[in-house]
């Protein structure tokens, strides 16, 4: 599928309001701008994600695209046409993952285009008379209830793999040898596999954790160790992961680990590059980008290595969100509760999962601290 750039999104999200006529759309090569302007300050609004707004406004604009090949006008469009769009979808050979996420996000959009408040706004700007609607096929209420309905393609049940005790004692004896003649290396992808495996970060959220993410707590004379998962509290580094196009998606959240992997942390900081030229914890040792902000592709690129050269393993191929799957699994299987799980991994919001936790931050760090002790996995040890 066509993919809009960066700086296209930029033009998109700033791009001055074309006008609207009662039942007609004057656009710029076929694009009704306006609306999809009025969708993005929307979506600011809720407080979506920048990447998550730009995947949703890719997925409306080729809708728009299609659209526009197919000569169909945009306010005349009716839910058959959405149907034709699923199968164009379909026959390019997108997979069900695909397809449910473009037809979900222009069903949406049109549903946000069809609210009264909505319509209301978008023609109050342009002091034009609402007239029967901003569509004229889709306003009645039997094409309304159509549009929600549209059935998209069944994902079929996902059987979600994580490793075994052996497999993480593997790669880290992996690491440690493959890596040995350069310490900068070793500790770097140390500190990944680790942060991934051994506190189920998101492959984005250890690519934007501060440098300064590790906080020392000492509780009568008993010290422990928290990890604070955040975006980056820097403007301009988040401007900087945002030109590199990585995903910001975090759950922020501050969560107890071991003091295992704090050393961890503690000793990749220590061969840092001290070229940085941002405030994030990970940076490239390699020469060529020497200091440099760490990528998903280096991320990638890290697996890659790790799958071709790391044998025996129970999987056929370790990804980052496995590392993720294997942290809940032990976490479940040494009996921590659904809660406190969905807690540590930072799933929904901080204010929805806290409504389900009953329990103080010190008790939960004594049940991890009892969990960690048990485990072989989540020790976080080089």
């Amino acid at each position: 599928m066509s993919k809009i750039s960066m700086k296209e999104m930029k033009i998109i999200s700033n791009i001055e309001a074309f006008t609207l006529k009662s039942f007609t759309t004057i656009a710029k090569d076929g694009f009704p701008m306006y609306p999809v302007h009025s969708y993005l300050h929307h979506l600011h609004n809720t407080n979506k994600a920048p990447n998550t707004i730009e995947s949703y406004t890719r997925y409306i604009m080729y809708f728009l695209q299609w659209l526009d090949k197919q000569g169909i006008q945009f306010e005349n469009l009716r839910v058959v046409h959405l149907e034709e769009y699923k199968g164009s979808l379909q026959q390019q050979g997108e997979n069900t993952t695909t397809i449910k996420a473009y037809i979900g996000e222009v069903r949406r959009f049109l549903q946000w285009c069809l609210s009264p408040e909505s319509q209301a706004e978008i023609f109050k700007e342009k002091h034009a008379g609402i007239r029967g609607g901003y569509f004229d096929y889709l306003n009645n209420s039997e094409e309304r209830k159509k549009l929600v309905e549209i059935k998209t393609p069944q994902e079929r049940s996902k059987n979600y793999k994580h490793l075994v005790s052996s497999d993480v004692s593997k790669i880290r004896e992996w690491i440690r040898e493959y890596y040995d003649y350069d310490i900068q290396r070793y500790r770097l992808y140390s500190v990944i596999f680790e942060l991934m495996v051994s506190a189920g970060l998101r492959r984005g959220e250890v690519l934007s954790l501060p440098f300064n993410c590790v906080e020392v707590r000492n509780e009568r004379g008993e010290i422990s160790h928290d990890l604070k998962v955040q975006n980056s509290p820097d403007p301009k580094d988040r401007e900087l992961l945002a030109e590199y196009g990585e995903s910001l998606k975090t759950g922020e959240r501050q969560i107890p680990i071991t003091s295992k992997l704090a050393e961890t942390v503690a000793r990749w900081k220590a061969v840092r590059p001290m070229e940085s030229c941002h405030g994030l914890l990970l940076s490239n040792p390699i020469q060529e980008r020497y200091g440099k902000m760490f990528t998903r592709r280096a991320i990638q690129c890290f697996f890659d290595t790790m799958n071709q050269h790391c044998e025996d393993l129970s999987v056929n191929v370790v990804h980052p969100h496995m590392l993720r799957h294997t942290y809940a699994t032990e976490l479940a299987e040494h009996g921590l509760g659904i809660d406190d799980i969905a807690f540590q991994l930072g799933h929904g919001n901080i204010e929805s999962s806290a409504k389900y936790i009953h329990q103080s931050g010190k008790q939960r760090r004594d049940k991890l601290a009892n969990i960690y002790a048990r485990s072989s996995i989540l020790s976080g040890e080089i």
